[in-house]
């Protein structure tokens, strides 16, 4: 009996668990059900995509949505449309949002304003405090939850936890693997007469590859002290690539688009304050010293660490505040262009990117690989 699809994808290059190779896909009631030679089936619709590549949605592990708060750059509906539209099928989203999400009645609300409103399935983090030590082990195993994310060195929002006393007694109750945004803040004030008002090259200095090492460092430490597990968040620098290779018991790690593309002090001499983010994009070798993270198996995830600003915000001049990460979702698309929104323009700095990993992509050969957290929540309309 032959078989009968909505819809058949012919002659793809499909990429699985199993490798890549020229294959049908057959689409039925909305769902893949079928993957192989189909030359015998029928279908309503068959779309010839020789030549094409068809790959599996993937997890974007990484993003900052803004609502609520900010929801003037992005809200969970648009954000998470820009994601299905560049084939991200779950996200997981960050706790700077305005208020923080760091409370019980803060969660839930998220994940309320998330269903019947976000297109792709969706976790939130929980941000980590001083002020909610002792509910972090709940909060980490709620239905939703993605895990703890604590940030030790300052960026964007009001999520600070810097001294190894208050991060100790985070690690002492959690249960799961946190997740870490890792700049020693104590070097970062040290540092801050470095900055050069007007003049971006200077992010990289202030926030130097020390920086990141130290708190990378004391981040194992203290994992190794507490027998816990720790996720280091968008890896900036050669030397923690080479640090964490020998910590992998305790540790997995992040790479990002930005931190794999771009190079300074060309990205801030081209860009300016678009290229600004934290930790900062840096020189060629770090850059290459993440790709070889990747091929060496030491990076376990590729996130985009999606942050969307007013275009006007990051086109002021450099007086080292507040730092945004340009890479998106759909790279390169405004993610509130579709909903109508009256200042909507193009991102210049996302356009930028995109051909970038392409052509570094080109020259390396690299892991797809996802971190395993707690299941998302089902999204869609």
């Amino acid at each position: 009996m032959n078989q009968h699809f909505d819809t058949i994808l012919k002659s793809g290059t499909v990429v699985n668990q199993d490798g890549e190779g020229v294959r049908d896909i057959g689409i039925a009631g909305g769902r893949i059900a079928a993957i192989g030679s189909l030359g015998q089936a029928s279908a309503g619709e068959v779309i010839d995509c020789k030549g094409l590549h068809i790959l599996p949605g993937v997890m974007d592990t990484q993003v900052h949505f803004r609502e609520p708060g900010l929801t003037q750059k992005e809200d969970l509906e648009t954000g998470s449309r820009s994601a299905v539209m560049g084939g991200v099928t779950a996200v997981f989203e960050m706790p700077n949002t305005s208020p923080l999400t760091v409370t019980e009645e803060a969660f839930t609300d998220k994940i309320k304003r998330g269903h019947h409103r976000m297109h792709c399935d969706f976790a939130f983090f929980i941000g980590g405090t001083r002020e909610n030590v002792r509910d972090l082990p709940e909060f980490e195993r709620a239905p939703g939850c993605a895990g703890v994310k604590v940030f030790i060195g300052s960026s964007t929002g009001a999520l600070l936890v810097e001294d190894d006393e208050s991060l100790r007694r985070i690690f002492q109750v959690i249960r799961r693997r946190a997740a870490f945004h890792a700049e020693d803040e104590y070097r970062l004030n040290e540092r801050k007469p470095l900055r050069v008002e007007g003049d971006p090259r200077s992010h990289p200095v202030w926030r130097d590859e020390t920086a990141a090492l130290m708190a990378t460092e004391r981040l194992v430490n203290l994992a190794r002290e507490t027998g816990k597990r720790i996720h280091v968040l968008h890896i900036s620098t050669k030397e923690e690539i080479l640090y964490l290779r020998d910590h992998k018991d305790v540790a997995s790690c992040e790479a990002t688009p930005h931190h794999l593309t771009l190079v300074a002090p060309d990205c801030y001499e081209r860009l300016g304050t678009l290229a600004q983010m934290n930790p900062p994009v840096r020189e060629a070798r770090h850059r290459d010293g993440i790709w070889h993270g990747i091929g060496q198996g030491i990076v376990d995830v590729l996130g985009s660490d999606h942050a969307p600003v007013s275009y006007t915000h990051p086109c002021a001049a450099y007086a080292g505040g507040e730092a945004e990460d340009l890479s998106g979702l759909a790279v390169g698309h405004d993610r509130r262009a579709d909903a109508g929104a009256a200042d909507a323009r193009p991102r210049q700095c996302g356009a930028a990117v995109a051909p970038a990993l392409r052509r570094s992509h080109q020259r390396r050969a690299g892991t797809a690989v996802q971190h395993r957290l707690q299941g998302p929540h089902r999204g869609g309309l």
